[in-house]
């Protein structure tokens, strides 16, 4: 993928959660099944990075359930970053917790130098890395990524099955409608609109880029970074299939 079309899909994502930030946190008060499914056999007392914290719904569950903590999330969009410290002030005094969100962009190569030195025990990447544009940018993603997760630590991630979803697929719209020839994504590539929200906010298109990744193409970026996928299961939406969740080592 060429450079220009790695930064105008930056732009569409970046434009969408500037102007449906309130929209989109209305949306995610409670966390996924898939996520909730790993969040019970996590144990107290862990260091957990979270990449793409968003509002802070993944905190707020493990606060909510009275876990004790050391959680960092992350997120390019501040007025997520803010809800999400809205979320948790409640619990910002308790003894046994440590909470700290920051902003960072995923998609600066750059992104990880800012991060605080701790051995993670847990680091998450939910519904994140569909929105990274390019197999190029992920594989660099990726091997970050395996430089911040231990020999006995595990990365949790998940990805969008749009294609499992028939009430979702009317949402994908053409490339061209950003300037971008459909020869120019990869395959995998969709545009999708946005809908909760929209009148109140623009006439225009409430757009976002999302890959379609296969667990053939996951296996293989986890080996690529020198991962081991230790489990594979699909969860979220009416029938159970709308995400594909990965635990990798």
């Amino acid at each position: 993928m060429e450079e220009w079309v790695i930064e105008k899909i930056i732009q569409i994502n970046q434009e969408f959660y500037q102007k449906f930030a309130d929209s989109f946190s209305a949306t995610r008060s409670q966390v996924q099944p898939g996520v909730a499914r790993l969040l019970e056999r996590t144990s107290d007392g862990v260091n957990w990075l979270d990449i793409g914290c968003g509002n802070g719904t993944l905190a707020l569950a493990c606060l909510t359930h009275n876990r004790s903590l050391s959680y960092y999330g992350c997120d390019f969009s501040q007025q997520l970053l803010d809800d999400a410290q809205k979320k948790t002030a409640e619990f910002v005094n308790r003894e046994d917790v440590h909470i700290e969100f920051q902003l960072v962009d995923i998609n600066r190569a750059d992104w990880d130098q800012n991060l605080p030195a701790r051995d993670w025990h847990v680091v998450s990447l939910f519904a994140v890395l569909h929105h990274i544009p390019s197999q190029q940018q992920r594989r660099s993603l990726m091997h970050q990524l395996r430089h911040l997760v231990g020999p006995k630590s595990c990365l949790y991630l998940s990805v969008w099955q749009l294609q499992n979803s028939l009430r979702l697929l009317p949402r994908v719209k053409p490339w061209e409608i950003v300037g971008i020839s459909h020869r120019e994504v990869e395959q995998g590539d969709v545009l999708m609109d946005w809908r909760a929200g929209f009148e109140e906010k623009s006439m225009e298109p409430a757009l976002r880029y999302v890959h379609i990744f296969s667990e053939t193409e996951l296996q293989e970026l986890a080996a690529e970074a020198e991962f081991t996928v230790a489990e594979t299961f699909y969860s979220d939406g009416r029938e159970g299939n709308l995400a594909l969740y990965q635990v990798w080592r």
